[in-house]
């Protein structure tokens, strides 16, 4: 996972234009006004960001520090989006498990900036650098040219989206179901608990959700490239083994080749200080994920 960032706000106009923030292969679209001469008391926020996924609290740190007053909209009870960490009680004690994204990369300085803290305090640590391939002829070695740090958090991937949240207005468990455009040229967003008013908002979930809030306006050419974006489904196994088992043989990650079923395993307790018990994940490809779960694929 290549967290990056990019926010475009043309200040002559006034206007946040079309931008992305990606993270995992998601997608923000920003729509609308923010008009500085406006009454505060007309809105409830400048900006409200739907989803509290890195994208979306990435978007609102950088939107907050600008001066803007910013509310994060959360459909789960939990941060992070595909940060996803469980707790699993087990006969050997708790463990903690990513199920979602395995780990991140540094690509920008930006990003640099804000991890050196998390690193000093223990939060995030590297994990690994170099991933080999298993295949029929065996394990393969890394690419060098794919050999980088690759980053984890120990206490799971969710906490960092939690140290992201820290200073932000977010409402959890607020689904949104769709927007509409005020008389006043300003948005409504619609959600199962009540209405929200802002100026501009920006949509951080999968794109074919995003569309679908926009509604007609999404049929806008501003939104081609957000159409043309499709999501490959992924079946996650998390397996815990005794705490006799010996995996330290086992490739901390290992990508899967000359299989239709996996793409992806991990020795997910690696990554803990002190891990109860052996756990690994795996992810399936898609075509495994078609086939198995088609209903739930779509």
């Amino acid at each position: 996972m290549t967290i990056a960032s990019k926010l475009v706000y043309s200040e002559g106009e006034n206007n946040w234009t079309f931008g992305y923030f990606e993270s995992i292969g998601l997608c923000a679209l920003g729509i609308g006004r923010i008009d500085q001469n406006a009454q505060k008391a007309e809105i409830m926020y400048d900006v409200v960001v739907v989803g509290a996924g890195i994208a979306g609290l990435s978007a609102a740190q950088v939107l907050a520090q600008a001066g803007l007053s910013v509310c994060v909209l959360e459909k789960s009870r939990g941060l992070g989006g595909r940060l996803a960490t469980r707790r699993v009680q087990t006969a050997y004690g708790e463990v903690r498990v990513d199920h979602g994204a395995q780990y991140f990369t540094c690509r920008s300085p930006a990003f640099e900036e804000l991890l050196k803290p998390l690193i000093a305090q223990g939060t995030v640590t590297p994990w690994l650098e170099a991933i080999p391939t298993l295949t029929l002829e065996g394990i393969l070695p890394a690419d060098p040219d794919h050999t980088y740090p690759r980053y984890c958090c120990p206490q799971g991937m969710n906490t960092l989206a939690k140290k992201m949240a820290q200073g932000l207005t977010i409402q959890r468990q607020t689904k949104v179901s769709g927007l509409t455009l005020t008389a006043d040229n300003r948005w409504q967003v619609i959600t199962e608990s009540g209405h929200f008013r802002a100026a501009a908002v920006l949509l951080t979930p999968p794109p074919q959700q995003s569309l679908a809030l926009l509604g007609s306006l999404a049929e806008d050419l501003d939104y081609l490239a957000a159409q043309q974006v499709r999501f490959q489904p992924c079946l996650a196994v998390m397996a815990g083994y005794d705490p006799q088992s010996n995996l330290a043989a086992m490739p901390f990650g290992l990508r899967w080749q000359d299989t239709s079923i996996l793409a992806w395993s991990a020795v997910d307790s690696s990554k803990r200080p002190q891990s109860p018990m052996p756990v690994m994940v795996f992810h399936s490809t898609p075509e495994f994920a078609h086939s198995y779960a088609p209903e739930q694929a779509q």
